[in-house]
């Protein structure tokens, strides 16, 4: 038998040797992930390297070669070439390694992952010198598992031990130089980012990560309740905090719940954390929406101060601070107002235990024991996002150039959270690869918080690797990793594509409603709530696909599906999709925050929070029922009951067109024409076939002063219902006001034509005779 000289024990290198070597195969590998020779190679000096560090002895705690096998434990994490399966030898080993000191340690370190030594131990019995090193390898974050293996909940419960473990510490010692440095090795890990894009419970992850946080950042204990005042006769005030208002996720879902806060119930202020991109066009409209716009100061002490002084009944937070670990995040940690709430777009849950409630949609229901806070559970659209453009604001447009793409090739683009996806995904994108010859992926994984170093790199290297078994081209996949870029580079990227294939992670929600906004085909596990493929009439079939990944190939492979997926998305912009609603988005808001206000000042915040129901906004009545209701007191000019019977139809239903009709006629007659136009052209745009709505919206518009719109939207009432002689009479009187005889001489005709009876005619017939 020939021995392979790596094993000979009496040609084993010495230590230093074998570091050279594994430092060149560590390049190697780096610079090849998908070489199979050199991934051996790697493997090969990374074992023997391990039991090598195995048999140090602890006095050689001094030595030089030590610093080296921590810096290479570090890049060897970071790569992500500790996710390849690992012989069950292998693992047993390195498991036994853990508990033997820090030179079993060091080897366990460099031999497998953290997530599959389950004997790994508490930091109480790791070397104080050893933490920060500890933390990069425990909180690794894999590139690859296999959730039908178990993979997923064994890293999740390896980390769940750590984050435990390390809040102990910190509660216990926080001035200690090891656990500092621990936390501060952990603070840019601290996103659970990764593990919120495998759908895993992360409520006690989330709230030991808001322990640690709340010690390194010393947030003292509350000195005084903030109890909440009554808001009977005054509006509730209402703050959103965000880094800053240029556009992003965050922004355009805050935007979407206060763009249309009614006025008269609400007065919101805008907090930004820096100065910086304020004034771009998004800026500019966020700010036009809001009663108050404040920068806060530079220093954490006054940024608390402003906050407090500012007299808040409500204080928003995006859904960022879930896993971001900056100025906005650090504030979620204290109390500044009665209420305090997290924006949930994408089901996740901060931990904080100052954050009182999260706004979310119904189907996290099923999962509220998921969530820390108690949830509030919205009538109108779940997920809502303000995507339309601003006044002035411009879009950036790559070209394939730019990326070295074929201009002819079908590109799927898909844009992840973090470099890391389930294997049963990869495998479905190398069948789809290997179904569509012509298709090329993109993988962009958007800068966030907490980027992990290398994540491009190993992400690439992931799909390189299931491409072969499929035989295909490995150059038919790109990764691009940025770790900075604005939202309009990213919105480029996805501008570039063919297909949007929907992955999971805390930017789906968002990208995928970007994605159906822009008209681009989308292909993937999107939900119920975002289904929008049509149904065959006689089967019910889905007609783009029998099922996810068959939708896919059916886009890739023809143009012509493609064509239809774009007619089919352009049909559903006109008409509106649900997440772009903004106005009943805000109204479901609105009705949730005085809900959760309410409750709150009757039973206080222990028995707030201390409920798992979650709070949703009441309803006394049905939107039938209201409507009828209200147009009754409108006909008896009752308009304060009118008013109120419109408020109740749409808590029962914010987007129904019938409670936005009587909604904006109460306020037209109430002497608000910008609030009425605001209703009836929401009510329109859903009702198109409605005369009498457009007849409404033309006497708001007229109103308002608008009376070119005015005239418009009356010639369309008109075609609808030619016998509408009020809306005859209203043309005379625009017509008339501008000078326009002729019009007005059709019009009074056409009047004469449809109501030969009607009493106004004789006068109008002196004017203009027959």
């Amino acid at each position: 038998m020939i021995v392979d000289p790596v094993y000979d024990s009496s040609s084993r290198p010495s230590l230093p040797q074998l570091l050279d070597t594994l430092e060149a195969a560590l390049t190697a590998c780096a610079a090849a992930p998908a070489d199979p020779e050199a991934q051996a190679q790697f493997d090969r000096v990374r074992r023997e390297t391990a039991e090598t560090v195995a048999g140090l002895r602890k006095a050689d705690v001094a030595s030089p070669q030590v610093g080296r096998i921590r810096s290479l434990v570090r890049q060897i994490t970071e790569c992500g070439l500790l996710d390849r399966a690992t012989e069950p030898d292998a693992l047993v080993q390195a498991d036994a390694w853990s508990v033997a000191g820090w030179p079993g340690l060091l080897a366990a370190m460099l031999a497998a992952p953290a997530w599959r030594c389950p004997s790994a131990p508490s930091l109480a019995d790791v070397p104080g010198w050893l933490w920060p090193d500890y933390a990069v390898w425990r909180l690794g974050v894999p590139g690859v598992l296999d959730p039908l293996a178990g993979e997923t909940e064994a890293w999740s419960a390896s980390v769940l031990a750590y984050l435990t473990d390390l809040a102990r510490w910190s509660e216990r010692n926080i001035g200690s130089a090891s656990v500092i440095s621990a936390i501060e090795t952990w603070l840019p890990l601290s996103s659970l980012s990764a593990l919120h894009a495998l759908g895993l419970n992360l409520r006690h992850h989330a709230e030991m990560r808001a322990r640690i946080l709340s010690r390194y950042f010393r947030v003292p204990a509350a000195l005084s309740e903030l109890p909440p005042l009554s808001r009977i006769g005054r509006r509730l005030r209402v703050g959103f905090v965000a880094n800053d208002w240029s556009r992003s996720s965050a922004t355009c879902a805050a935007l979407a719940r206060f763009e249309h806060l009614s006025p008269a119930d609400f007065e919101v202020v805008l907090f930004s954390a820096r100065d910086a991109a304020n004034d771009s066009p998004f800026a500019q409209k966020c700010r036009a929406c809001a009663a108050e716009f404040q920068v806060l100061p530079a220093v954490e002490d006054e940024q608390m101060t402003t906050l407090q002084y500012a007299a808040l009944d409500v204080l928003v937070f995006p859904e960022t601070i879930a896993s971001a670990c900056d100025t906005v995040a650090r504030l979620a940690l204290h109390r500044h107002a009665p209420l305090q709430i997290m924006l949930g777009e994408s089901g996740a849950t901060s931990g904080f235990p100052e954050i009182d409630l999260c706004v979310c949609g119904a189907e996290d229901d099923d999962r509220r024991e998921g969530f820390s806070e108690r949830l509030g559970m919205l009538r109108g659209p779940a997920r809502a996002f303000a995507l339309q453009p601003a006044k002035n604001e411009t879009r950036l447009e790559f070209s394939r150039d730019n990326l070295n793409l074929p201009p002819d090739a079908v590109l799927m683009v898909t844009m992840l959270s973090v470099p890391s996806v389930a294997k049963q995904t990869l495998e479905a994108w190398a069948r789809l690869l290997a179904a569509a010859p012509a298709a090329r992926l993109l993988a962009y994984v958007v800068p966030g918080p907490n980027r992990l170093p290398g994540g491009g790199e190993r992400l690439l290297g992931a799909l390189q690797n299931a491409l072969a078994p499929a035989g295909c081209d490995p150059s038919r996949v790109m990764v691009l990793a940025p770790d900075d870029a604005t939202h309009e580079e990213n919105q480029a990227v996805l501008g570039l594509a063919d297909i949007h294939l929907v992955a999971p992670g805390a930017v789906h929600e968002f990208w995928l409603a970007a994605a159906f906004h822009a008209g681009i085909p989308v292909a993937g596990d999107v939900g119920a709530d975002w289904n929008c493929s049509p149904a065959d009439p006689v089967s019910g079939a889905d007609v783009f696909g029998a099922n996810h990944e068959d939708r896919a190939i059916r886009l890739a492979m023809s143009a012509d599906t493609r064509d239809a997926f774009r007619r089919h998305l352009a049909g559903l912009n006109e008409n509106g999709h649900g997440f772009l609603d903004t106005l009943a988005a805000g109204d479901a808001f609105g009705h949730l925050l005085e809900a959760a206000y309410d409750e709150l000042e009757l039973s206080g915040r222990e028995l707030f929070r201390m409920s798992r129901e979650p709070l949703r906004c009441g309803v006394f009545t049905t939107v039938d029922d209201a409507v009828a209701a209200g147009h009754e007191a409108l006909a008896r000019d009752d308009i304060s009951t009118a008013l109120f019977e419109a408020g109740q139809a749409l808590r029962c239903a914010p987007d129904s067109p019938e409670a936005r009709h009587l909604f904006g006629a109460a306020s037209l007659a109430d002497g608000q024409a910008k609030r009425a136009v605001t209703y009836l052209l929401a009510a329109v745009e859903q009702r198109p076939d409605k005369a009498d709505y457009w007849f409404a919206l033309a006497r708001a518009l007229v109103a308002d002063d608008q009376r070119g719109e005015a005239s418009r939207a009356l010639q369309t009432c008109l075609r609808l219902d030619r016998s509408r002689a009020e809306g005859w009479l209203l043309l005379v009187e625009l017509a008339e006001g501008v000078g326009a005889t002729e019009i007005a001489r059709d019009a009074v005709s056409a009047l004469r034509a449809t109501n030969p009876d009607h009493p106004e005619l004789a006068a109008l017939t002196g004017r203009y005779p027959a």
